[in-house]
């Protein structure tokens, strides 16, 4: 599983927040990996992911 359903959605609520965000001069940037571990928790609103031990911190 690489994104729940909902990740679309709630991406481009959170690209409208970052807009906010710089157009107040606050610095944003986002990272993004296609595997990022072991998805531990995931509810309608939030996944909790256990990242790989091989995988250095972003």
């Amino acid at each position: 599983m690489l994104a729940p359903d909902w990740a679309g959605g709630m991406l481009a609520r959170i690209r409208t927040v970052a807009a906010y965000l710089r157009d107040a001069g606050v610095a944003v940037e986002m990272q993004a990996v296609a595997n990022p571990g072991l998805v531990g928790y995931e509810e309608e609103h939030q996944v909790a992911v256990v990242p790989w031990q091989d995988r250095q911190a972003l």
